[in-house]
């Protein structure tokens, strides 16, 4: 029985961390928008 193995490039697996990352930022600030001089009228 012949075994495969897939290789991850590292490269590949670090952009999937870094997007994980960014996405639970994205969900967790999606609540609070930070008001910077000029958004508000």
């Amino acid at each position: 029985m012949e075994i495969k193995k897939f290789v991850i490039p590292a490269q590949a697996a670090i952009q999937t961390l870094i997007f994980q990352n960014c996405l639970k930022v994205s969900l967790i600030s999606n609540h609070w928008i930070p008001a910077y001089a000029g958004m508000t009228e």
